[in-house]
């Protein structure tokens, strides 16, 4: 899986054949204004960060979205000024960078917070 420029994810084989892409600009799900980062799971889903929506979203390894979180509504204690890269552990936990305030947040997606 890698990101575009045009704010799309690809997916590729293991000898890199292109098998397929997904995602445009927006701020629908499935949609970026600045795709930053992906990180994916033990499943192969892929988390995907947007830089100006403050948002990360949940994708199947077939590209079919599943959850989107807004880094200021469901997360709204914090104050993120823009989103740069993500991370997941074993226990599913994601950690988030912010390039603007030079810090790192760990979430349990499974919870609000």
């Amino acid at each position: 899986f890698i990101t575009d420029l045009t704010n799309r994810i690809q997916k590729f084989d293991s000898n890199g054949n292109f098998l397929k892409k997904w995602g445009y600009a927006g701020t629908e799900p499935g949609q970026f204004q600045n795709l930053s980062d992906i990180a994916l799971d033990e499943l192969s889903n892929v988390y995907a960060v947007d830089q100006l929506d403050k948002t990360v979203q949940k994708f199947d390894s077939e590209g079919r979205f599943l959850k989107k979180w807004a880094m200021g509504t469901d997360f709204a204690y914090l104050s993120f000024r823009q989103l740069y890269g993500i991370s997941l552990d074993r226990d599913n936990y994601i950690y988030i960078t912010d390039y603007k305030k030079c810090f790192a947040q760990k979430f349990n997606q499974d919870s609000e917070h």
